[in-house]
């Protein structure tokens, strides 16, 4: 990857009033409470093909906004392009990974929780690939505000992002994108 792309759920970086994407996404590098390793703004967002936003149209208190069918996770991944390359090294992409049931992870995420503190999950794992629905079920620890963090896999001692994290499935499991979904949107830092 590179040090001016960003990948999340593509639902994070969209207006749930308007379900447009946000117009000023700022983006901040490492965390950790008022300390940050580096700041930058979208310049543009690469969506995969056919990507909707979703809501129910009626939300209740036993079915907030936020549950939506799987079907509609989809194709729920952006590259964010930066206006500018931010002094740190990028995650590398686990393009080989296969995925089999077992398969060891770790999340990390900055859920609701825990706003400004990475907040880590080692030795999930992947409970088995949805092939149908292109997206990996986990047992993952996953918060409100978990979506859109990167799934590592450790390969030859180093970590690497294998999938992005979506969403839950009702405290059962958890889904995340698999890296073979979105590899393609990496490929392109330019915008229009």
């Amino acid at each position: 990857m590179a040090p001016n792309l960003v990948v999340t759920a593509a639902h994070c970086v969209i207006n749930p009033i308007n379900q447009k994407p946000f117009s000023d996404i700022h983006f901040l590098a490492g965390v950790r409470g008022t300390e940050n390793k580096g700041r930058a703004t979208a310049q543009c967002l690469h969506f995969l093909t056919n990507y909707q936003y979703a809501t129910r149209e009626k939300p209740t208190p036993t079915m907030p906004a936020q549950k939506v069918p799987a079907e509609f996770f989809a194709n729920d991944v952006v590259v964010i392009v930066l206006n500018n390359k931010i002094e740190v090294d990028p995650a590398p992409l686990d393009e080989r990974v296969m995925p089999q049931p077992g398969l060891r992870l770790i999340h990390v995420a900055y859920p609701a929780d825990h706003r400004f503190v990475p907040w880590v999950h080692f030795d999930c794992h992947l409970l088995r690939s949805d092939l149908e629905a292109g997206m990996w079920l986990n047992d993952c620890d996953t918060h409100g505000g978990s979506s859109g963090g990167p799934l590592f896999t450790r390969t030859d001692g180093k970590y690497k992002v294998a999938a992005i994290m979506l969403g839950t499935g009702g405290r059962i499991f958890n889904r995340a994108m698999p890296i073979s979904k979105w590899l393609d949107l990496t490929r392109n830092a330019k915008c229009p």
